[in-house]
């Protein structure tokens, strides 16, 4: 059995003149990541995965040097696509609000969550494709993006749970014979507000 930890990157630099690929961690983000690394342990990762936005690197990258893991990135692990140039926050609160009720609403260029929660699966399809090792149990955390972990959730549960994930939490998965399943959710030391 693969069982997927998915992580939320740590608190990230929010800068809508910045593509958000680029958005860097704060100094509390950073904090939050080198904080993460004893729980990180726990899990016993076998592999490591994260988007390729620089927040999701720099969250799992101090596990990833202290483990000798190499992380591997995968464009479809990233948030949903909005628009560019991105609104101002409240804006955005709006328009999350919004795809939350429903989900094909998508802003011009974006994307709606239910493409976002399809590209997203897709990619951890992919994951567990390449993780499957023959009559293996295989631990692996995926640094990503709380809308498409919440999306992750939603896909496992059908219904929605917290659509915003704090900053380093976490929804665990696995794939298994009817499609895929949530074992847990947990929030961790390092999880303080999702602003």
């Amino acid at each position: 059995m693969i069982v997927l930890h998915l992580l939320r990157h740590a608190q990230q630099d929010w800068d809508r003149e910045t593509p958000d690929v680029d958005w860097p961690l704060t100094p509390t983000g950073r904090k939050q990541a080198a904080d993460l690394v004893d729980e990180l342990a726990k899990l016993r990762p076998d592999s490591l995965w994260c988007s390729e936005t620089q927040r999701a690197f720099q969250t799992i990258q101090p596990y990833a040097e202290c483990s000798g893991l190499t992380v591997r990135r995968l464009r479809d692990l990233g948030e949903r696509r909005l628009t560019w140039p991105l609104p101002a926050m409240d804006e955005m609160q709006e328009h999350y609000r919004r795809g939350w009720k429903d989900l094909d609403y998508t802003l011009v260029n974006g994307e709606s969550n239910r493409e976002g929660q399809a590209r997203f699966m897709e990619a951890l399809h992919k994951i567990v494709e390449q993780e499957s090792v023959e009559e293996q149990n295989r631990c692996v955390v995926v640094c990503a993006h709380g809308n498409v972990i919440a999306l992750a959730e939603h896909a496992a549960t059908g219904t929605f749970g917290d659509t915003s994930l704090d900053f380093c939490e976490f929804r665990t998965l696995t794939l298994g014979p009817n499609g895929w399943q949530l074992l847990a959710t947990k929030a961790t030391e390092g999880s303080k507000g999702s602003e």
